[in-house]
């Protein structure tokens, strides 16, 4: 599995009924400078983005992933690019496919996922070693999903 750039922009056939369960969105946007529409369209581009990196088999970082959802103001670590993918997480695991968010990773360092990750996905033993195995499995179910 490696590490594969995405640079998407396009939403078509994303919709706010596609993209989010009722009750599992912010009621309210602008505390993370978004429109509702703005919203969901970014949470489309990060959706499809993923699942692009899944079906290849690779990785994307978090500031791969800021710049895809909003390319004004990249910010891995904000809370936009932590609630779209919480919600994702959750509505992937939610779809028996897996947690998606699998595939994004931290640049350097340990090339894992950071500790959001690890709060969405279902309890485990998550000691340092025990998060890498079951990252492992979890993004080789993602892989495995999206690349048949």
């Amino acid at each position: 599995m490696g590490y594969l750039p995405v640079q998407l922009d396009a939403t078509e056939g994303v919709t706010k009924e596609l993209l989010s369960k009722e009750g599992s969105m912010p009621p309210n946007y602008s505390h993370l400078g978004f429109s509702e529409d703005a919203y969901y369209a970014a949470k489309g581009r990060a959706r499809k983005a993923m699942i692009f990196v899944a079906k290849h088999g690779g990785t994307m970082t978090y500031t791969d992933l800021a710049r895809v959802i909003d390319c004004q103001r990249p910010n891995p670590r904000g809370p936009l690019l932590f609630r779209i993918l919480r919600e994702i997480g959750e509505e992937e695991l939610r779809a028996g496919r897996g947690p998606l968010a699998a595939v994004v990773v931290h640049k350097g360092g340990d090339r894992m996922p950071g500790a959001g990750y690890f709060e969405t996905v279902p309890k485990r033993d998550l000691r340092v070693e025990g998060k890498r195995r079951h990252w492992e499995q979890d993004l080789r179910k993602v892989h495995d999903y999206w690349s048949s």
